[in-house]
């Protein structure tokens, strides 16, 4: 689930989605629309550095020097967060204002859904983030967007979905004080499905 995403927001936008927490530090291109953006690429995260608020580009997908395959982990499981190093890692929100998922088995046509917020909100979508320094002192931020099972309309489409922050809950997750797993239980007991608004895309926008 969750494979692409849009940002097609403007600074102001976000600025005044996080006024509650405070002066938002913008690193992050929003002049123009990015459309179907994909693991791998920079994606916009909020997260909270040194007590500040801040949106900054990091790589969607996080590599494991340990794990067994090298390939990036693009998505976790809500159920296993709270388990070995994960636990540890800096939460953030991917800032998306749709994101798309396909309905099929793999190995079949897919028909690709896009889905956003019926009122047009930008959704949050839980992460963790990880920060990583090159032999040559080069910084690296990483995230991995946590998943969940499906509710509300995205159950006919696919079997998992992002877990969604809401405006009451936003605090609650960017705080570093709350252990993870104390914030993530909080943030999944309202989960918006339902205002969510799944539409069929067309193939080749999201390929």
């Amino acid at each position: 689930m969750c494979g692409r995403g849009d940002v097609d927001y403007s600074e102001k936008k976000i600025r005044e989605a996080f006024a509650d927490l405070g002066e938002l530090d913008v690193h992050f291109d929003l002049s123009s629309p990015r459309h179907n953006v994909s693991p791998t690429d920079p994606v916009p995260v909020v997260h909270r550095e040194d007590g500040h608020l801040k949106l900054d580009g990091m790589v969607w997908g996080t590599r494991e020097e340990r794990a067994a395959s090298k390939r990036p982990i693009l998505l976790v499981r809500a159920e296993t967060v709270a388990k070995g190093s994960l636990a540890s890692r800096t939460r953030g929100l991917v800032m998306f204002t749709k994101f798309y998922e396909w309905q099929g088995e793999k190995g079949t046509k897919r028909k690709p859904y896009a889905v956003r917020q019926k009122d047009g909100r930008i959704l949050a979508l839980a992460a963790l983030c990880k920060r990583t320094v090159t032999s040559d002192g080069e910084v690296r931020e990483s995230c991995t967007i946590i998943t969940q099972p499906a509710a509300g309309p995205l159950v006919e489409i696919h079997d998992r979905m992002p877990v969604l922050v809401t405006d009451e809950h936003l605090a609650t997750w960017l705080d570093p004080s709350t252990k993870t797993d104390a914030a993530l239980h909080l943030v999944q007991t309202i989960q918006p499905a339902d205002s969510l608004e799944p539409y069929p895309e067309d193939p080749l926008k999201v390929v």
